[in-house]
Formats: structure tokens, C-alpha cells, sequence
């Protein structure tokens, strides 16, 4: 999943299965305009619900990540 944020700036990403039990957490400090997410190896394939919390506005993207 890739995402336009601002350079330097703290960002949570959380992933959710659909029973809204939280299997992945991470506290980024974003060091370029996109944030990149590689390490999700661990999960098994299947939908996925993705939280990804901006701390510099606020603002919080949810959206549906389905692994395959």
C-alpha cells in the first residue's frame, strides 16, 4: 500500500482482521511523499481492514487491504 503524506512526518499504521482484532502496529516517521509498506509477510491472505493515522493533521485514512 502506498500513501502521499509530507516528509517527516509521524504516522500509525494499524491492521485489522474483520472481527476488528489488531495484528500489525507501527509507528513510522515518513521520510519521503510515500509511505511504503513491505514487512506484512506475516499475515495470511485474506481481507484486511487498514488504519493509517496521520499525527501532524489528524487525519485518519481506513481502508480495505486484501492480501493474495
Amino acid at each position: 500500500y502506498i500513501m502521499r503524506c509530507d516528509p517527516l512526518v509521524l504516522i500509525s499504521v494499524n491492521i485489522y482482521d474483520l472481527n476488528g482484532r489488531l495484528l500489525y502496529e507501527k509507528l513510522i516517521l515518513s521520510s519521503d511523499t510515500k509511505l511504503h509498506l513491505t514487512d506484512l509477510d506475516k499475515l495470511a491472505k485474506g481481507p484486511y481492514l487498514l488504519k493509517i493515522k496521520n499525527y501532524k493533521d489528524g487525519i485518519v485514512h481506513t481502508k480495505k487491504l486484501l492480501k493474495y
